[in-house]
């Protein structure tokens, strides 16, 4: 359901994956991650892909892992984590700057 773009429809089926084989989730963060970025909700795909890096940190965390870990994906799904990835970090970027900013105003 993923390749062919129906993004809604494939994520009801990775939850009922899930629930039916709770003991196997660890796929879950990053697929959820990218499905909810091809929906277009970017934060909340962002959000799922943190909890990738938390969960599974040697796939996710470092990019030469991530390309690692997702070395059998099809490319339209490689397409969408790298842009996932890209928004991740510019985030990423972007909090750390406020926070220095918020410093220099204390």
């Amino acid at each position: 359901m993923f390749n062919l773009k129906e993004h809604a429809c494939a994520l009801a089926h990775f939850e009922e994956a899930r629930i039916g084989d709770p003991i196997f989730v660890q796929w879950v963060p990053c697929i959820y991650a990218v499905t909810w970025w091809q929906i277009g909700q970017r934060d909340l795909a962002i959000d799922w892909y943190d909890e990738a890096v938390r969960t599974n940190p040697a796939c996710w965390r470092e990019i030469k892992s991530t390309g690692q870990c997702s070395s059998r994906w099809l490319a339209q799904e490689r397409r969408a984590l790298a842009e996932l990835l890209s928004a991740r970090k510019a985030r990423r970027f972007a909090e750390s700057g406020r926070v220095h900013a918020d410093q220099l105003r204390d």
